[in-house]
C-alpha cells in the first residue's frame, strides 16, 4: 500500500474526530472565530506556526523555503440550514455543514500531519490554506486580495470536494475534465425604490413590485435573444422580496439571483447588459433601480498539462480502480476558480456517499449525510499530489 494512504488510514479516527467537532460547530461566511481557532490549535499541536490571513482565513507552510510552492485549499464555512438527519453528532439550530466543508477541513488537517512527518524530504514548500466564505463566493478573492498567493509565491494550486449521491464507491477519487470544468457564478441583488401608497390609489404610487416583475421577465430575454445558442447561460432569480400587507403598495423591492456561465467573455457581456436593462426599466417606470454583484467566481479551469499529471499520480496512489475521469461539464460553481484564474491548478473530488448504499440526498440539502470513509483517502490524495508535484519519488 502507498505509504501516504497507509498512514492516512492510521489517522482515520483523528480525521473523524476533527470532522465531527467541525460539524457540531458550524459557522457562516467570514464569521469563523471558533472554526479558525480550532484549525490553528490543531496545526500548532503538529508543530506548525499558523498565520491569520484576510477575514478568518488561516495558512501554514511545510517544507523547505528553496524551490517551488504548491497551495492546497480547504473551505471551512457552513450553510444557513437546519439539519434534518439522524446522525449521532447532528447539530440543532439554523446552521449546518451541508456541503461537506467540515470534511474538507478535516482532510487538510490530515494532509498537514502527513506532510509534516516527511517535511525534511519535501523538495519545496506546501502552503496549506483554510478558506472562509466559499458559499458566498467571496472567500477566495478575500484571501487573494490579502496576498495568499505570495510570500512565498504560489506556483500551482489544488483542492478537492466531496461528492455525494454518487455512482462511485466511497473514497474513489474523480476528476471532471481538463480546461473549463464547471460554471462561473455571480450572485447579485437588484434594489428597487418606488413610492409607497394605498392599494386603492396605485396612480399616486410607483409600484416596485410591478417594476420587479418587468425586470424578471426582461432579464430572461438576454439569455434567449442575446447569447449565442452554443453558449450555455443560466440566470435564476431565487428571491423576490417586497411588501408587508395586501392593501399597501410598498416603497421597495429586492430581487436576488445568480448568473452562471462557462465563458468569461459571455459572463462579462451578460452582467453589463443586466445592469443596463434594470436601470432602463427603472427609468421607464419612474423607479430608482440598482444592480449590485455581491460575490462571484470564474468558471473552474483545470490546467490541461497539470490535469494529466494529477490523473497519473492519483492512479499511482491506489491503482486505476480507485480513480476516474468522468468527462463531465458541471453546472455547479466553486470559488476555488479564482485561484485557478491566477495560477495553474486542478480541482478534483472524493466520493463521500454512494447512491447504491443509500446516500440519496445531494449537497445543500438538510438531510444530506456524508460517508466518513472518504476522509483518509481524500487526505492521502491531496498529500500525495503535493509530494509528487514537488518531485517526490513514486516509491516511498
Amino acid at each position: 500500500m502507498n505509504v501516504f494512504l497507509e498512514r492516512a488510514y492510521e489517522l482515520e479516527q483523528d480525521l473523524i474526530a476533527d470532522r465531527r467537532w467541525l460539524h457540531q460547530h458550524p459557522e457562516l461566511g467570514h464569521q469563523l472565530d471558533k472554526t479558525a481557532d480550532y484549525v490553528k490549535g490543531r496545526l500548532r499541536e503538529m508543530g506548525y506556526e499558523p498565520t491569520d490571513i484576510g477575514d478568518h482565513g488561516v495558512t501554514a507552510l511545510v517544507g523547505k523555503p528553496a524551490g517551488r510552492c504548491i497551495l492546497l485549499r480547504a473551505d471551512m464555512d457552513a450553510l444557513p440550514l437546519c439539519e434534518d438527519t439522524s446522525e449521532p453528532f447532528r447539530i440543532d439550530g439554523e446552521r449546518m455543514h451541508a456541503c461537506g466543508h467540515d470534511l474538507h477541513t478535516a482532510m487538510l488537517l490530515g494532509v498537514a500531519r502527513l506532510l509534516k512527518q516527511r517535511e525534511e524530504e519535501l523538495q519545496g514548500q506546501v502552503k496549506l490554506v483554510f478558506q472562509p466564505a466559499e458559499e458566498t463566493l467571496t472567500g477566495a478573492q478575500n484571501l487573494i486580495d490579502a496576498g495568499v498567493l505570495e510570500n512565498p509565491h504560489v506556483d500551482a494550486a489544488l483542492a478537492l470536494h466531496v461528492d455525494v449521491a454518487s455512482r462511485y464507491r466511497p473514497g474513489t477519487l474523480t476528476m471532471h475534465r481538463p480546461g473549463v470544468a464547471s460554471a462561473s457564478c455571480d450572485r447579485y441583488v437588484i434594489r428597487i425604490k418606488g413610492k409607497g401608497g394605498h392599494g386603492a390609489t396605485p396612480h399616486e404610487s410607483i409600484d416596485p413590485i410591478n417594476v420587479g416583475a418587468h425586470i424578471h421577465l426582461a432579464l430572461q430575454e438576454i439569455v434567449s435573444r442575446e447569447v449565442p445558442a452554443k453558449d450555455s447561460v443560466v440566470l435564476t432569480q431565487g428571491i423576490f422580496r417586497s411588501g408587508d400587507a395586501p392593501n399597501v403598495i410598498p416603497e421597495q423591492a429586492e430581487i436576488e439571483g445568480t448568473l452562471r456561465c462557462y465563458d468569461n467573455q459571455i459572463r462579462r457581456q451578460v452582467l453589463e447588459r443586466m445592469k443596463q436593462m434594470v436601470e432602463m426599466i427603472g427609468s421607464a417606470f419612474r423607479a430608482e433601480v440598482r444592480l449590485d454583484v455581491t460575490g462571484g467566481c470564474a468558471p473552474v479551469y483545470n490546467d490541461p498539462e497539470l490535469f494529466d499529471q494529477v490523473a497519473g499520480w492519483l492512479r499511482e496512489l491506489d491503482g486505476p480502480d480507485w480513480m476516474d475521469v468522468d468527462g463531465e461539464l458541471s453546472p455547479a460553481s466553486e470559488d476555488f476558480s479564482n485561484f485557478l484564474d491566477r495560477v495553474p491548478g486542478v480541482f478534483f473530488f472524493v466520493t463521500a456517499g454512494d447512491s447504491a448504499e443509500g446516500y440519496q440526498y445531494s449537497m445543500h440539502h438538510p438531510k444530506v449525510v456524508f460517508d466518513e470513509r472518504a476522509l483518509p483517502r481524500g487526505a492521502a490524495g491531496l498529500a500525495w499530489l503535493a509530494w509528487r508535484w514537488l518531485g517526490g519519488d513514486r516509491e516511498v
